[in-house]
């Protein structure tokens, strides 16, 4: 048994190893490969190609990865045309994914598209999708419904998250490691892990927690390591460590968070953590004047889409502001009736992403399959 994975994103390499130790747990002996990056080769894929590098959020700072994304996608046809797999599952990342699912299924190989993008839109699915796979494994109930009303065979499976976002500290120990003081408040700061994210977000979040300790005196601050973020980035900024672990750990032990929009923040809802959301970098900057009188989102964070209603402050672009921010993440650190419905919301979004076993779930679709 033969399968290609694809993912293009740091979120997409975990749900790929996740997946991936699944089918050799389900089908022993059988071959995996595909493109991710380090959590799946990790997992035992064997990779064609290290996406590492693909992230990019915005339709400006997706056309730098064209070129790059064009060529390799000849590759890839090439690749699937002389070896056709038993399944070909390629994991959100739409920029190349759809195409390459278009071209699976039209040369008869089984294609079940996983974590589709856009999946998080309420009012609207990828059009292309139901005609790009034989079927569709979606982390949300209200994608379901609307790919199967378009014509699609899709299925709610449950977010991955709710299992794979699991800490393996607990703040005592955290503490200990990092040299904090498990009795004063700990913030965790999460800038993202894309390179033009942490370039904007990184000093932003950096001066905030600045302003944040003139007023809380005391206060500890956390930041999530990544490829773009080392020690000289926090170099001079009191109180504040680097942790190298998982950033479900920092989460765990915090008692609030200043989150980059995307997957971390439901992280973030998963562990109850109340949190403010922000996202800007210089190309999503210009997009915005370009965008903004043609599309008008309610919401950007995840906890606020899910649940339809405001439950985290966000601000994003021109609102990214340590004026903004600060004050409001000082409100979520105090014992503020803001703090306390924000984590009562936060339940319920832990309940919008459970249908019981998304592994099982997967794996039975992919059984039907085959």
């Amino acid at each position: 048994m033969r399968f290609v994975i694809l993912s293009g994103e740091a979120s997409g390499d975990l749900y790929g190893a996740d997946l991936a130790e699944a089918l050799f747990d389900r089908y022993p002996g059988c071959q995996v490969e595909g493109i991710g990056s380090s959590r799946m080769e990790a997992a035992g894929v064997t990779l064609w190609h290290d996406s590492r590098d693909w992230g990019a959020i915005g339709f400006l700072e997706g056309l730098k990865l064209y070129p790059r994304l064009k060529l390799l996608l000849t590759r890839v046809f090439r690749r699937l045309r002389a070896n056709k797999p038993d399944l070909f599952i390629p994991i959100d990342f739409g920029a190349a994914n759809v195409r390459l699912a278009k071209y699976a299924r039209k040369h008869g190989i089984k294609t079940l598209y996983y974590m589709p993008p856009g999946s998080w839109r309420k009012w609207t699915q990828g059009p292309d999708l139901p005609q790009a796979a034989d079927a569709i494994a979606t982390p949300f109930s209200w994608s379901a419904e609307l790919l199967q009303a378009a014509g699609a065979r899709a299925e709610w499976v449950g977010h991955p998250l709710l299992r794979l976002s699991r800490p393996t500290l607990d703040r005592k120990t955290l503490c200990e490691q990092l040299g904090l003081s498990a009795d004063k408040p700990i913030v965790a700061l999460l800038p993202g892990s894309r390179k033009h994210e942490v370039s904007a977000m990184g000093p932003l979040f950096l001066k905030t927690a600045k302003l944040i300790r003139q007023k809380l005196p005391g206060a500890q601050f956390v930041v999530s390591q990544t490829r773009f973020i080392d020690e000289a980035m926090i170099k001079g900024h009191e109180g504040t460590r680097l942790y190298s672990g998982p950033a479900v750990n920092i989460l765990a032990a915090s008692d609030a968070a200043l989150c980059c929009s995307g997957t971390v923040t439901l992280e973030a809802a998963i562990q109850r953590v109340p949190m403010v959301i922000a996202y800007t970098s210089a190309l999503i900057r210009l997009e915005g004047f370009i965008r903004e009188k043609f599309i008008k989102l309610a919401h950007i964070g995840l906890p606020n889409i899910i649940l339809d209603r405001r439950v985290c402050p966000e601000f994003v672009m021109r609102e990214v502001t340590i004026e903004n921010l600060a004050p409001a993440m000082l409100e979520i650190l105090s014992n503020s009736e803001a703090r306390h419905l924000q984590i009562a919301a936060l339940s319920e979004v832990r309940s919008a992403l459970d249908n019981g076993d998304s592994r099982e779930n997967l794996m039975r679709l992919i059984a039907e399959l085959l």
